[in-house]
């Protein structure tokens, strides 16, 4: 009985996908720990100031989490004929989540962000509505044209790092972000052979769309004074750094697995997942740049415990499949052949 409850948990987390709630809050906490550094205090959310920086990471956690499971389940849970032929080993369509499960686990983590997101005032609560929307839309609509679909997934991550903080100037993490998120992306479209294929006008709507969104993020760092704080120029030291230590990997997990087709499919995982959790790199970089040691060393504990769960729920992936039941059929009368 204690194993089958460890199983329903683990198919939960399958469901729930480590890597993208990891990642999502690990942005927050980035936001959580950089603004009253680098951010005057009256562009800091009053709500957040009366947490404790403990306090502030919990309820910031809850709506990183909550967005970014509502977003995973609500694809799975649309998307459930599709899998059962392109992707059977996912949770529903093997059978292993109901569906109703996953509806269920859709609006609890929908309404558990949004209560978050009142605690922390007006303009949090409206960002994460804002959010969800995005996330209704993408999963609906967006995400079957290319382009579209690349720029509104990199807008959601860009935007939810601004939940903690509404008015923050300091948005160049926000930037890298979005960037990083558009970019592999548009990889992994490509290496899935995903239809509709970018054809030369999705290519200009993507470039076109990062250059507009991007200036959108330079401007407002300009308009709330980000830009002009010089003494932090030096922070993108660091994350410039893992940019370069990303890139080489990368390559080299594609190229190991272009070859043959098979291997492809298992490369392009490992390259998602990577590209996910990277981030938490870039929030690691960050700190370290701003020579804050103990934030630094904390999001790349945090990185190695996430993929560290990754890995153990890949391990214990061949353990949790449900065994193939055999049933031995006895005939009827009426179709036994007739005796002489």
């Amino acid at each position: 009985m204690m194993w089958i409850r460890w199983q329903k948990i683990i198919y939960v987390l399958q469901l729930a996908r480590l890597e993208f709630l990891f990642a999502s809050v690990s942005n927050l906490w980035l936001i959580v720990m950089l603004a009253p550094v680098v951010e005057p205090e009256s562009r800091l959310s009053l709500p957040m100031a009366d947490l404790s920086r403990i306090g502030a990471m919990g309820v910031t956690a809850v709506i990183a989490a909550g967005l970014a499971a509502f977003g995973i389940a609500l694809n799975d849970v649309l998307d459930v004929r599709h899998d059962r032929t392109f992707s059977p080993q996912r949770p529903i369509p093997a059978g292993r989540v109901a569906m109703r499960m996953g509806v269920v686990l859709a609006l609890v983590c929908l309404l558990a962000a949004l209560l978050g997101g009142v605690w922390l005032g007006r303009s949090s609560a409206v960002i994460c509505l804002m959010a969800a929307v995005g996330a209704i839309l993408y999963n609906t609509t967006w995400k079957h044209l290319p382009a579209t679909g690349i720029i509104a997934l990199g807008l959601m991550w860009a935007l939810s790092m601004f939940i903690p903080h509404p008015h923050m100037g300091f948005v160049w993490p926000v930037a890298m972000n979005m960037t990083h998120v558009m970019a592999c992306a548009t990889i992994v479209h490509y290496l899935r052979g995903k239809r509709p294929r970018f054809e030369t006008g999705e290519w200009i709507m993507l470039a076109s769309g990062w250059l507009f969104w991007t200036g959108m993020l330079v401007a407002l760092a300009m308009q709330r004074g980000g830009a002009a704080d010089g003494k932090w120029t030096t922070a993108i030291i660091g994350p410039a750094i893992a940019f370069a230590m990303f890139a080489p990997i990368a390559c080299w997990i594609v190229i190991r697995g272009w070859r043959p087709l098979r291997r492809r499919v298992a490369a392009t995982r490992r390259f998602a997942r990577l590209a996910i959790l990277w981030v938490i790199l870039y929030d690691a970089a960050w700190m370290l740049s701003l020579s804050m040691w103990r934030e630094g060393v904390f999001f790349l504990v945090l990185f190695i415990a996430a993929a560290g769960s990754v890995k153990l729920l890949d391990l214990l992936d061949p353990f949790t499949r449900p065994q193939p039941t055999f049933r031995l059929r006895i005939p009827s009368a009426r179709s036994l052949p007739p005796t002489s």
